[in-house]
């Protein structure tokens, strides 16, 4: 099934507020965006609000060891020896992620293995205690090249979750692509609406006997999303579900007005009437 209620909930605003957490120096950054300008003449540009109330900057830096564009790049065994380095990694891509300012101590070989004995931990839960005692419920976590490092993400998740967080949104598991902006504005969107989902599923599941988690008695339950597939309850997010309800609408359309005799779809084509 489709559902219109993050969608709704996106166009009027009425979801409640989450918070911004991102790396120290960039509290802006989904406020400044990137050079896109649908209107370029238009002298009164009106930009919508961001969605999240309050920004919590993390005091953490990490930046890749060596750039592709480089006229003269090192030879790989150089490279391989760097990771002798107790500051640079191996990242999710293989490249090499020197760490600038770290949350914890790293082993000198992998990153996979991810210490939690932090340096500067203390900081940053005080950080998200704050935020958390001030009302918000909802995180959106994006640091910088998360996509390809995201054990500081998934350490501040881990904390957030600790203080009791329902909600916490990490850039890097919902969208591990490289350019921040858009995995920040995706975090976003996704803490903001998915506890309206979250709601609205809740309130669904109710009114089936053992809320549809006894898999023994045949329930399934999926919900479309907004790329027209289909998701188990369980997996369904506020990111998925922006534009799910008339994605849903289409996908029915092109099930049921198919030709049968030219295999091909009737969408887009005249089909007599007005």
């Amino acid at each position: 099934m489709g559902t219109t209620v993050a969608t709704n909930a996106l166009l009027e605003r009425s979801a409640e507020s989450c918070a911004l957490v991102v790396t120290k120096g960039h509290a802006d950054l989904l406020r400044i965006g990137d050079q896109t300008r649908p209107r370029l003449f238009d002298l009164n540009i009106r930009r919508a609000a961001p969605l999240f109330s309050q920004v919590l900057e993390i005091d953490e830096r990490v930046t890749p060891e060596e750039y592709t564009e480089d006229p003269k790049p090192k030879p790989s065994d150089e490279l391989d020896a760097l990771v002798d380095d107790v500051q640079v990694v191996k990242g999710v891509g293989g490249e090499l992620i020197r760490i600038i300012k770290p949350l914890g101590q790293y082993p000198p070989h992998s990153c996979r293995n991810y210490c939690s004995n932090f340096s500067d931990v203390v900081k940053a839960r005080e950080g998200l205690q704050k935020l958390f005692d001030s009302g918000v419920r909802s995180l959106a976590v994006v640091l910088l090249h998360s996509y390809t490092f995201p054990e500081h993400e998934l350490a501040i998740g881990k904390i957030a979750q600790e203080i009791g967080f329902s909600q916490v949104s990490l850039s890097s598991q919902l969208l591990p692509m490289i350019k921040a902006i858009s995995r920040g504005h995706s975090a976003a969107a996704d803490a903001y609406l998915s506890p309206v989902v979250q709601k609205y599923i809740d309130g669904f599941r109710s009114g089936f006997v053992g809320r549809l988690e006894d898999s023994a008695q045949g329930a399934r339950c999926e919900f479309m999303q907004s790329d027209g597939g289909l998701v188990g309850w369980q997996r369904f997010n506020g990111l998925r579900a922006i534009l799910s309800g008339p994605a849903g609408g289409v996908v029915g359309f092109s099930r049921t007005c198919f030709d049968e005799d030219n295999k091909t779809p009737c969408i887009g084509f005249d089909m007599g009437g007005e």
